[in-house]
Order: C-alpha cells, then sequence, then structure tokens
C-alpha cells in the first residue's frame, strides 16, 4: 500500500505537530513588516516610526480584490494584536485582462514585461504603460484591460497631441512676445496655494 504525504498548497507546517499549518495569510503580510524593520536598521530608524500606534503616519494598502478579506479582516486582527498601527485605508483593484480575456499563456494573452519592452522600442515605454493603466484606474473594483489599439490611442492623443501641442503654443508665445526666451517672474505664493487647493477637489 502506497501512502502519499500529505501537503498543504495555503501555508506551511506548524513545528511539534502533525499535518498542521500556519496558513500562509498568516505570515505573508508581515514581510510587509519586516522589510519596512530592515530599511529602519540600514538607515539608523525605528520601525515604530512608520508602525507604531502612536505613528503620525499613515498605512495604505493598494490590493487586488481577491486578496480584500486577507488585507481588511486578518492582517488587521494581527496588526492591533500586536500593538501595531492599523491601515489608515486601503485601495482595491481588479484584474488586468488582455484584450477583453484573463491573462493566459496557452491563449496567448499572457505577457509579461521583459516582452512589452521588447516589443515597444522607446526609451520611454515604462512610463507609457505606466500613464495607460493610471488613467484606467477608479475608486472601483473593476478590471482594467490592456488593449493594444486602445493603449496606442491613448499615448498618441493625451501624451503626444495634448502635452506635444501645449509645449508648442508655450513655444510660439514665448517667441513671439518675449524673444524666444523663458520670461523671468517672481515666485507668486498666492497661485500655489490656489493649485494645491484646487487639486484637493
Amino acid at each position: 500500500m502506497v501512502h502519499l504525504a500529505r501537503r498543504s498548497y495555503f501555508g506551511f507546517p506548524i513545528p511539534g505537530t502533525e499535518n498542521k499549518y500556519f496558513y500562509v495569510w498568516l505570515d505573508a503580510p508581515i514581510g510587509y513588516l519586516s522589510s519596512t524593520d530592515k530599511w529602519c536598521v540600514d538607515h539608523g530608524e525605528n520601525v515604530d516610526t512608520f508602525w507604531g500606534k502612536q505613528s503620525p503616519g499613515e498605512l495604505v494598502h493598494f490590493i487586488g480584490k481577491d486578496i480584500v478579506y486577507f488585507h481588511a479582516l486578518f492582517w488587521p486582527v494581527m496588526l492591533n494584536s500586536a500593538g501595531f498601527k492599523l491601515p489608515t485605508k486601503i485601495f482595491v483593484h481588479g484584474f488586468l485582462t488582455v484584450a477583453g480575456e484573463k491573462m493566459s499563456k496557452s491563449r496567448g494573452t499572457f505577457i509579461l514585461a521583459s516582452d512589452y519592452l521588447s516589443a515597444i522600442a522607446h526609451p520611454q515605454a515604462p512610463e507609457y504603460l505606466r500613464f495607460y493603466f493610471g488613467a484606467k484606474l477608479s475608486s472601483h473594483a473593476a478590471d482594467i484591460d490592456l488593449n493594444a489599439e486602445e493603449f496606442c490611442n491613448r499615448v498618441n492623443t493625451t501624451l503626444v497631441n495634448n502635452i506635444g501641442n501645449l509645449h508648442h503654443r508655450t513655444f510660439i508665445f514665448c517667441d513671439r512676445n518675449f524673444n524666444s526666451m523663458v520670461p523671468d517672474a517672481p515666485w507668486d505664493e498666492s497661485i500655489a496655494q490656489a493649485v494645491v487647493e484646487a487639486a484637493r477637489l
């Protein structure tokens, strides 16, 4: 008779027990804390400055919709029990699809970052993709679709046409009115504050 050893896909063995496991999500988020602590040790800081209950900073998670309850239920309980700061905000995003389909190697809809960089031979290629994804993000946990035609149109329309047009108009304005020089002007703090306030709306 053959006996197969039982293994847990979702955890790691509890020392001194048989067939008992810590659930993987008991351990995984602790990496957030330990990586912060490693940085603090290397830079002469204290981890409580960031994770302590009285820390003035914010603890913000950006996560996929499939791991919401780990970060919104398990992890806060662990942090609270250990005397650490609770998450201030949790931003949840959807999955990334390609041409309306789930990523799949067999269907040819799985794209590696290296494949993208090889296909888009441009020094700003990573920024174009960041812009595309950022423009599609919202406050909802909807999936984000990577569509090649839409990607090209959005980059060309918004970045090339709109921003390029703004640059062109600015250069023409300076050429006609300021002898092709950017005029020197004093810093107006009231205008800067107005911009900051407008950005909060």
